[in-house]
Formats: structure tokens, C-alpha cells, sequence
């Protein structure tokens, strides 16, 4: 068949583009949930100042002080923890649940600072402030890593589309000179080795520019 090859890089790689899609598509919902809950913590930290527990604070954050058409998911999620701090619930073990639930390591390791602060009676308002400066920090280093990895993106799209443009240009202009590629066994064997290193160089690009903080 004489577009064998070319069918079968265009699955190969439509296979792929799906999955990179569905990887930046998660990396994305995670981010917004990350800067909810940062959102939450920023304005969770002045309620405490005013003399209310962590408890109470969720409280006020509900009632008044969390916009829930700008920050629906931490909403959603503070409503489930109030529920089970009414069941008797320790708060540390609500957050815990969140940040394995999420995947964050931001809430996980609220978690866990709440739940030392907890146990050691420390003060929370002081631990929570710098806290949130931490991540605040962490989140300007973020965005300057993606200022740097932007071009770069750019330039491994391009490598990315080579190997398919220069196939594609030569089925073109000199259908003879590849046609080996898909007429012998010899051919297919080493389309498919390249069309599987294609596909390992687009996954190791992905991780190698993926940020993880």
C-alpha cells in the first residue's frame, strides 16, 4: 500500500497529539486549582489574625469572603471540609485528604505544617503567614521559568513537525526516491523504528519542559 507509511505516522502521531493535549490540558487545571487555593490561603490568613481558629476561618471564607465565580473549585472543596470538621473531622485530616486527592504539593504540604502546628500548639497565624510567602515565592520563580522554556517551546514545536514535513515534501517532489520506505519489509521495518524514536523524542521533550514545583 502505497500511503501505509504515511497512514501510519499519521495515527502514530494523532495518538500522541491526543495525549499531549490531555497533559496540558491536567497541567493547566492543576495550575488554576494552585492559584485557588493560594487565593484561599492569602485571604484565610487575616481572618486568622482577627483571633479565629483555622475552623472558623473556613467559615468566613465561605460566607463572605471567597468568590465563588472566581475561585469555584476551592469553594467546592472548603464546603466538603466544613462538612467533615462537623462530623468531628480534624481539619489537618481534611487538608491531608485534599492534597492527595489533588496532587498538589502545595496543599500537601499545608497538610502538613497545619497538622505539626496542631499537635506542638504553635502559632498558626505566623506559620500560615510564611507560608503563603513561600508560595508566593514559588510561584514568581514559576513564571520566570516559563518566560525562559517559552522559546524553546517554540523551537522544539518546529523540531517536533520536521521528520513529518520533510517526509511529506519528499512524497511530494520525489515519490520514487522513499517509496522503498513502504514497498519492502526492509523500508517498513526501519519507518517504524523511526516513526517509535519520532514518538520517544516528542515524549521526552514534553517531560524535559514540563515544571514541576
Amino acid at each position: 500500500m502505497p500511503f501505509a507509511g504515511m497512514i501510519i505516522l499519521a495515527i502514530i502521531t494523532g495518538c500522541l497529539g491526543l495525549w499531549i493535549g490531555y497533559s496540558r490540558q491536567k497541567e493547566k487545571v492543576m495550575q488554576r486549582h494552585k492559584e485557588e487555593f493560594r487565593l484561599c490561603l492569602d485571604m484565610m490568613i487575616p481572618v486568622l489574625r482577627s483571633g479565629r481558629s483555622v475552623e472558623g476561618a473556613i467559615d468566613a471564607l465561605l460566607e463572605q469572603d471567597l468568590d465563588r465565580r472566581e475561585a469555584p473549585w476551592i469553594c467546592a472543596e472548603l464546603e466538603k471540609i466544613q462538612s467533615g470538621i462537623r462530623l468531628s473531622k480534624p481539619v489537618e485530616d481534611c487538608f491531608t485528604e485534599l492534597g492527595e486527592m489533588s496532587g498538589i504539593p502545595d496543599i500537601q504540604d499545608f497538610a502538613d505544617i497545619l497538622s505539626v502546628s496542631k499537635r506542638s500548639d504553635g502559632n498558626i497565624t505566623r506559620i500560615m503567614d510564611r507560608t503563603s510567602r513561600i508560595m508566593q515565592e514559588k510561584t514568581e520563580a514559576e513564571e520566570e521559568l516559563r518566560v525562559i522554556l517559552a522559546q524553546r517551546k517554540m523551537e522544539q514545536r518546529v523540531l517536533q513537525l520536521m521528520p513529518a514535513g520533510i517526509f511529506l515534501l519528499l512524497r511530494i517532489i520525489s515519490p520514487d526516491y522513499i517509496q522503498v520506505l513502504y514497498t519492502t519489509a526492509a523500508g517498513r521495518g526501519v519507518l517504524a523504528v523511526c516513526i517509535g524514536l519520532t514518538a520517544f523524542s516528542w515524549y521526552l521533550s514534553e517531560r524535559l519542559a514540563k515544571i514541576r514545583m
